[in-house]
Order: C-alpha cells, then structure tokens, then sequence
C-alpha cells in the first residue's frame, strides 16, 4: 500500500478528505492515528507518509498565495474556490480565522487575502472589530 498527499480517508472524524489536507489542518490526529494503529502495511505506508511529510519543506506548500481560483479542499465548501465562498459567504473565511483552529501560515495567508478583497473588518453583534483583534479575543493568535 502506498499513501500520497491525494489519498481519502473513508472513516473518522475527517472521512472524506485527504491525507495532506488533515495534515494541514490537525497533523497530531495522523499522529494518534499512526501510534494506536496495528502493525501491519497500512501502518507501515501511513509512517512512511508522515516521515515524508515532516522532511519536506512545507512552507514552499504554503506559500502559494490565495486567489479567487484556489480551491477549498476541506470543510462545508470543500470543491469550491475562495472566490465563489467570498460571493456566497464571506462570513466563513472570517469563521475560520477566528474559531478555527488551522496552523498560523494558513491564517496569515487567508487573512492576506481576506484584505485584498475588503474583508479585514466585519461586523458582530452590530460593532465592528477586526480580525486580528477577534483573534486575540479567542486566543487564537
């Protein structure tokens, strides 16, 4: 068996979403999964994928900048581009900075684009605050 960025986990609390995707987002639940899984050849694939991954450089990854074009692949919007949840939701992309718990480039990088396109400032509960500010509010920053 072999496990690549692309490969789609069928179980779990992140069913549905691929392996580099996860990493992104929780890489301490690949490595629970890997620790408490039998030994045996999805064990050994899924050890040799996170040694893989950890020797990369994942901030070339990361560096991409969000554009209207980038593709979410995660989440209730998983298949959508930013631009296309920007027109529908743009609630969400400040959801995520504020109550989501994404790694620190990923937050830097959708804050970036969130000012870009008008959004470093919303409204709650009839007064404004910034992201930044609402982030240090939850902890989160």
């Amino acid at each position: 068996m072999k496990i690549t960025d692309d490969t789609v986990i069928h179980f779990g609390r992140y069913r549905k979403n691929t392996i580099f995707a996860i990493w992104c987002y929780d890489p301490d639940y690949l490595e629970n999964l890997a620790s408490k899984m039998d030994n045996g050849k999805t064990k050994d694939a899924l050890v040799e994928w996170l040694t893989t991954i950890r020797a990369r450089d994942i901030k070339k990854r990361w560096k991409q900048e969000i554009t209207d074009n980038t593709v979410f692949n995660f989440g209730k919007f998983k298949g959508f581009t930013y631009g296309e949840v920007y027109k529908r939701r743009p609630d969400y992309l400040s959801w995520i900075l504020v109550e989501g718990t994404f790694k620190l480039a990923y937050k830097v990088q959708l804050s970036s684009y969130m000012k870009r396109k008008g959004l470093d400032e919303f409204e709650e509960s009839g007064k404004e605050k910034s992201i930044v500010t609402m982030m240090e509010e939850k902890g989160n920053l």
